[in-house]
Formats: C-alpha cells, sequence, structure tokens
C-alpha cells in the first residue's frame, strides 16, 4: 500500500467511513515520541505515519498509489527507512487530516 509500519507493534489500525464516504485510517507512528527507537525498526517518521489518514475512495479516478519522492533529487523512493528525505508524490489522493498521533487505534467519525 505504500503505508507506513513499524517492525514492532504500531501499524494500521482503526478505519471508518465519514459522511461523505472518505475511509478514515489510523497510521501508528514508526518512532517513540519522533526518536528512532530499536523495538520500532530505528526508523524515522514518513510522511504518512503517526497520523489520521482521509482516502477518499468514492473518487472517480481515485488514485490510492502512494509513492514517495527523495526531497532533494525528485527520484522515486519507496524504502521505509528513508522516510525522514521523502515527500508523497504530486496526485495522491491520500492526505493527511491529523498529524502526530503515534498509535491511534481507532477512529469514529
Amino acid at each position: 500500500t505504500g503505508l507506513p509500519v513499524s517492525n514492532h507493534d504500531h501499524g494500521i489500525n482503526g478505519m471508518d467511513f465519514d459522511d461523505q464516504g472518505n475511509l478514515i485510517v489510523a497510521v501508528g507512528g514508526n518512532t517513540n515520541l519522533g526518536i528512532p527507537h530499536g523495538n520500532l525498526g530505528c526508523l524515522d517518521e514518513s510522511p504518512f505515519a503517526a497520523a489520521i489518514l482521509e482516502v477518499p475512495v468514492w473518487k472517480t479516478n481515485f488514485n490510492g498509489t502512494i509513492v514517495y519522492l527523495e526531497r532533494d533529487s525528485c527520484n522515486v523512493n519507496d524504502n521505509q527507512v528513508d522516510g525522514h528525505l521523502v515527500d508523497p508524490a504530486p496526485g495522491i489522493d491520500v492526505r493527511v487530516m491529523s498529524p502526530g498521533l503515534r498509535n491511534a487505534f481507532s477512529v469514529e467519525v
């Protein structure tokens, strides 16, 4: 999917639909309060980590393919280890609604 997942216990958690038909997804963080930790794979956060995401699955021509581009070179880089060096490619229909949530277990809309 291109969504981040830690090597330990933070991952894709709760999902719900809002009144507009958007899929709302809770994604766990890769770090311990922003600090890479061995139990979580020593990974930095990536653009969609530790956040609640809004995914408009109802949209005609919905593009949910998550591709990351390196900030310096614009080369495609989907390696989760480099999450701190990349941004989502333009045209992806997934957005961060609420960042900075270490490991939200569920969402209720």
